[in-house]
């Protein structure tokens, strides 16, 4: 479950710190969607990892920011059986710069935002690199 939520909160980070030039999250005058906004348009589903891979039940687990501060993780996981949602852990996130800090139960996860567009994400976090999409499985 933590490696989930640190992958996660690397895929937050990707959100995060993508291809724009503003690091405060505001819209740059050229009409392109800032780093908060892209993160906030919707469910971002784990695609890949490296090292590893996902198995296509993993490929359902999602994160989902709801506005400035917070964020839902909800993971799926196949490794006892059937695939099976381990439930939606709501936390909190900041963003500064290409940082992305994710608060959760059992501590803070921070993550790198390599870059983020209108359908992928892509954050890396101790030596881990994820990339999500905007495509369930």
């Amino acid at each position: 479950m933590k490696t989930f939520i640190k992958l996660s909160v690397s895929i937050t980070l990707l959100f995060a710190f993508g291809c724009s030039n503003n690091d405060d999250g505001n819209s740059n005058d050229g009409g392109e969607q800032s780093t908060l906004e892209l993160l906030v348009s919707g469910r971002w589903y784990q695609e890949s990892k490296t090292p590893g891979s996902f198995s296509t039940c993993e490929k359902s687990s999602y994160i989902e920011f709801s506005n400035e501060t917070d964020i839902a993780l909800h993971f799926y996981n196949d490794d006892s059986g059937p695939c099976e949602s381990e439930g939606v852990v709501n936390a909190n996130y900041n963003l500064s710069g290409n940082t992305l800090e994710i608060n959760v139960p059992d501590g803070t996860v921070t993550a790198n935002i390599v870059s983020i567009s209108e359908d992928e994400l892509i954050v890396t976090a101790e030596d881990e690199t994820v990339v999500f999409d905007k495509t369930e499985g």
